[in-house]
């Protein structure tokens, strides 16, 4: 008999909002999203920094409602341009708050929260 497990499909989205008072809608990437990015990117996927730099645009959802899709290297650059300074600071600190995970200790110290 197979034993049945109950997997949650959709993560949680979670809202922060950037210094413009811009709502940014994140959600937590699926791992074939990370395939596609470093296959969108080509070469430049070679490029550590770049790729550091580019991965968290995967957790963007929405800006204000509007949907955040990007499917090829100009589209990203556009909202990247379009996040700028205020947008990409909200984003990575939303991105540390709500889905990196950190030592235990600290883990626990946030689920008390």
């Amino acid at each position: 008999m197979a034993k049945v497990v109950d997997v949650q499909t959709k993560s949680a989205d979670v809202q922060v909002t950037d210094a413009r008072g811009r709502v940014l809608t994140l959600r937590k990437p699926n791992v074939l999203a990370q395939y596609r990015l470093v296959d969108m990117l080509g070469q430049k996927a070679e490029n550590r920094v770049y790729l550091a730099m580019v991965m968290p645009m995967l957790y963007l959802h929405a800006i204000d409602g509007d949907v955040a899709n990007f499917a090829n290297q100009r589209e990203l650059e556009a909202l990247i341009q379009k996040l700028d300074e205020e947008g990409l600071e909200a984003l990575n600190d939303g991105i540390g708050e709500h889905f990196r995970r950190g030592k235990p200790e600290e883990e626990a110290e946030r689920a008390k929260k």
